[in-house]
C-alpha cells in the first residue's frame, strides 16, 4: 500500500477536528486550527515519509515551522490521551491498520528526541 497524499492527510484529519480542509493551509492561529495544522504537518513527515521542505511548502510554512509542528505534537500526545486517541485513529483510517500499532511505534522515539532537542 502506498503512502497517503497530503490532501488526503489534511482531508482526514480536518474531519477528525472538525474544521474544514482550507482553513489547514491558511493563516488563522488559534488553537482551533492551529493543533489540526500541527498533526497534518507531523503526519505529513511521519506516515507519508515527506520532506519538512515539501510539507512546508503544502502549507505555506517554514520547514522550521513543520518540525517544531512535529516536535510539539509528539510533546502533547505524550502527555494528552485523547489527543493520542485522536491522531491513532486518522493513522489507522489513513494506513488501514490498527491504531494501537502505530501510535505505540510514534510516540516514544518521537517524544524522546523531541525532550533531547528541547534542553539541548
Amino acid at each position: 500500500m502506498s503512502a497517503p497524499t497530503m490532501a488526503e492527510i489534511t482531508k482526514a484529519v480536518a474531519a477528525e477536528f472538525g474544521v474544514a480542509p482550507a482553513t489547514l493551509r491558511s493563516r488563522r492561529a488559534t488553537m482551533r486550527h492551529a493543533l489540526p495544522r500541527m498533526v497534518a504537518m507531523c503526519l505529513s513527515c511521519e506516515v507519508a515519509h515527506l520532506a519538512t521542505t515539501e510539507v512546508g511548502r503544502f502549507f505555506e510554512r517554514d520547514h522550521t515551522t513543520v518540525l517544531h509542528a512535529t516536535r510539539r505534537v509528539a510533546f502533547l500526545m505524550a502527555r494528552d490521551a485523547e489527543l493520542c486517541d485522536r491522531i491513532g485513529a486518522i493513522c489507522s483510517q489513513l494506513m488501514k491498520r490498527p491504531a494501537t500499532m502505530i501510535v505505540a511505534s510514534y510516540v516514544a522515539p518521537v517524544t524522546i528526541e523531541a525532550t533531547f532537542a528541547r534542553w539541548g
